[in-house]
């Protein structure tokens, strides 16, 4: 028995950062705030982020409901939700309340937190064991990536380039090995001062800045990147020019480069959306993957090595063939 990605949904909220910061404006007086909006429109591309009447619960129906009509399977067939959520909108129970709100009466449901960006791929997994257990046949992969509005709300904006994305995942059991093979993860409590290297400058056309040592944060990041993708692939007796794509969280150019390099897979073969859709955290993931299909890139058989760090302190890599 193997485990498929059967469909993958998305909802992209529409407004840009110049309407949110526009907003605050006016709930907050025009002091510092043109020199402000107009830095962000001319030094940085058109991103999108949600209205502030839009939920975390509003962005996750939207993704779900694309996802299940892709694949026209009714919310009481879903065995287990796995929630992921930046700034969800209660503090408990969310999870259970998506569950509610989209009528899977028959499923169980849970959120997993403090992984970050990397929590999306502790959730892939999770649901690859649970369908390979036989414990579940469908299991929904719920993302929803809302750092950009509150990013902007106090102005952390300059280098992160955030955007707010929800995706759906739905994962189900099928014939054949295909599915997951194996992982790496580990947590790195002891990078935690890495940190300190960006203090964040909330001054007028301030944001996240790199007044650090930004070599030591680099070198630091691509050796523990490249540590965590070789040891996934050692588990799973593979090795680089096996692999047919690396699909990674969305980064920087820079990171982006970093975690290909250190792994030795030339730029044709690594998977992501930033020029597109920027970084939208866990969503970065499941929202290359669904572009990817909707572009016949992945094959039948293909090797795809995922990889995904949260705050610099979790690393995950999952070896999937597809």
């Amino acid at each position: 028995m193997g485990v498929k990605i059967q469909s993958i949904g998305s909802y992209r909220p529409k407004q840009s950062p110049e309407d949110a910061l526009e907003h605050k404006k006016s709930l907050e007086g025009e002091s510092e705030w043109e020199e402000w909006i107009n830095f962000v429109a001319g030094n940085l591309p058109i991103a999108y982020s949600s209205s502030y009447q839009e939920t975390a619960m509003n962005l996750a129906s939207h993704a779900i409901a694309d996802c299940l009509e892709k694949s026209r399977t009714p919310a009481d067939q879903i065995d287990l939700i796995i929630h992921l959520c930046n700034i969800p909108d209660h503090l408990l129970g969310e999870a259970t309340k998506i569950q509610r709100l989209i009528g899977a009466t028959h499923a169980a449901s849970y959120q997993i937190k403090n992984t970050a960006c990397a929590g999306v791929l502790a959730a892939f997994l999770q649901a690859s064991i649970f369908i390979n257990s036989g414990i579940y046949e469908k299991v929904l992969v719920v993302c929803v990536s809302n750092l950009a509005l509150n990013a902007r709300k106090i102005m952390d904006i300059q280098d992160a380039h955030l955007e707010d994305l929800a995706t759906a995942t739905l994962f189900s059991k099928c014939e054949g090995q295909s599915g997951f093979i194996n992982f790496h993860s580990e947590t790195k409590s002891e990078w935690e001062r890495i940190s300190y290297l960006l203090p964040l400058d909330h001054s007028k056309t301030g944001g996240l800045r790199g007044n650090g040592d930004l070599n030591k944060f680099h070198d630091v990041l691509a050796q523990g990147s490249a540590k965590t993708m070789k040891q996934a692939l050692e588990k799973a007796s593979l090795q680089s020019k096996d692999i047919s794509w690396l699909i990674t969280l969305n980064a920087r150019e820079e990171f982006l480069d970093l975690w290909r390099q250190g792994i030795g897979i030339e730029e044709s073969r690594h998977l992501h959306t930033f020029h597109e859709v920027e970084n939208c955290s866990f969503s970065s993931i499941p929202y290359t993957l669904m572009r990817s299909v909707e572009q016949n890139k992945l094959q039948h058989k293909d090797k795809v090595l995922f990889f995904a760090q949260g705050s610099g302190l979790h690393l995950i890599s999952l070896v999937w063939e597809w």
